[in-house]
């Protein structure tokens, strides 16, 4: 089992910091509080280039919410975007085109466009949390191998159907996780879908606010896949199985 390994850095970055020495992190982060200033920025991104397998994740109010600070990150590969306020991800073309996962977080104040993912060449993870303006263009996103939703109003799920990449991670890495979404007639969708869906099997707070989702349909939950994935199973079985929530 692989060990993970998070640094929650505080600010200014210390270069000794960076360098010391044990197990390599599978996350790092700015710790919250002072604002990064541009030294910590570029100190961090380079440290990503020499640890290209580390994620990055960028969350909280006291970060700058135009993300004109992300061009110090244009080498990294995997990051978790969940800055508070923003209002365009045009900022995300300064970041590598064979980026390969990506997460964005429930960030926004308002509806922000989805169309600068069109820059991504050889994405394989996708997570969206809210955002759906443009969403379309995530089925141009012809490398992806695994989409996370959530809190996502969707009336079918047939727009992905041209990620045919979709589903080809080793079980138990499912191709789509849905987690809070408004999905009633989207969950209908899916048996025509040569996919595979993950969630999980007890209710939240807003499926049990909804009679239609226990009408033969299933409970969908928050956060579902992005700490852990939920439990797998076949789309042709959605119609027999129901939440036990």
């Amino acid at each position: 089992m692989m060990q993970h390994v998070i640094w929650n850095l505080p600010v200014p970055l210390d270069e000794r910091e960076l360098a010391k020495s044990g197990p390599q992190p599978t996350l790092v982060q700015f710790a919250g509080g002072a604002v990064p200033t541009e030294r910590d920025h570029h100190m961090l991104g380079a440290f990503i280039e020499a640890h290209p397998t580390t994620r990055i994740r960028f969350y909280g109010a006291h970060l700058p919410s135009d993300l004109r600070w992300l061009h110090h990150y244009s080498v990294v590969r995997r990051i978790n975007l969940d800055v508070d306020g923003v209002t365009s991800f045009e900022p995300l073309r300064s970041l590598r085109p064979d980026l390969e996962e990506l997460t964005l977080g429930s960030c926004a104040r308002r509806r922000i466009s989805l169309l600068p993912l069109r820059h991504f060449t050889a994405l394989h993870e996708l997570a969206l949390v809210g955002h759906q303006r443009d969403i379309e263009v995530v089925a141009e996103l012809q490398t992806l191998e695994r989409l996370t939703l959530i809190s996502i109003k969707l009336p079918a799920l047939d727009v992905f159907k041209p990620l045919t990449a979709l589903g080809s991670l080793p079980s138990p890495r499912a191709a789509i996780c849905v987690a809070c979404i408004s999905i009633a007639s989207a969950l209908l969708t899916l048996g025509r879908l040569p996919m595979r869906l993950t969630w999980r099997s007890f209710c939240c707070s807003t499926c049990r606010s909804s009679p239609s989702m226990h009408s033969g349909h299933y409970c969908i939950t928050p956060h579902c896949g992005l700490s852990r994935p939920g439990f797998e199973m076949n789309v042709a079985e959605h119609r027999s199985e129901q939440c036990s929530g």
